[in-house]
């Protein structure tokens, strides 16, 4: 056991080594926990400006939009899709494939999407002619600001003022029907998007719609 008088003379000779120790170790305990409340702060500060992604239908001019709801951007970085039964995944390191399995699915939602929306053959009488429509993909690093959507799926400007018109000539429960058949189609859109935060600390994926979950 370690004497008190021995300790006395320890420190009255090496005082001055003791104190420049202690300085060090009391500002090395200082700058950890700034670096901890640092931390913490920042995972605070980033839970409140999180993105919140989700899918919403306009039944107005027919499309399907990918909202951001939360109080943050959100980053996307990756893009999964279903088309024929067959799964698909954005892969920016092959950007030929996925610029071909892109089109592909694009041109797939174009020619089948609003097929079951104006099947009637009455609906189309009076419809007309069927409205062309476009779909969007979204890519892998595209930002999307809060409050900002990127339109995924819909009826082409030079189409879209034909479609209002065929509608409103459609007898009331004509019209309400082919909404809700859309609103019914919209729920099966074979697409999720997995996002993250702007500093990629926080990451998730959208709801899945129709058959997308088997792909997972």
């Amino acid at each position: 056991m370690i004497s008190p008088a021995k300790v006395k003379t320890f420190l009255s000779k090496h005082h001055a080594t003791v104190l420049s120790l202690s300085s060090i170790f009391i500002a090395a305990c200082s700058l950890v926990f700034t670096i901890m409340a640092e931390r913490i702060d920042l995972f605070y500060r980033e839970t409140l400006i999180r993105p919140l992604f989700a899918w919403h239908v306009d039944l107005q001019n027919f499309s399907v939009k990918l909202v951001n709801n939360g109080l943050g951007p959100g980053l996307v970085k990756r893009v999964m899709w279903r088309m024929k039964d067959r799964c698909f995944v954005s892969n920016p390191d092959d950007p030929v494939g996925w610029t071909s399995s892109r089109e592909q699915f694009e041109d797939f939602m174009n020619a089948y999407f609003l097929d079951e929306v104006i099947a009637d053959v009455k609906v189309r009488q009076i419809i007309g002619t069927r409205p062309a429509t476009f779909t969007a993909v979204p890519t892998p690093d595209q930002m999307l600001a809060a409050g900002k959507e990127i339109v995924v799926f819909g009826v082409t400007p030079d189409s879209e003022a034909a479609l209002r018109a065929g509608l409103a000539k459609l007898p009331d429960e004509m019209n309400a029907e082919v909404r809700r058949r859309f609103a019914h189609q919209a729920t099966m859109f074979p697409m999720v998007v997995q996002y993250c935060s702007a500093t990629e600390r926080f990451c998730t994926v959208t709801p899945a719609m129709g058959d997308i979950g088997r792909c997972r």
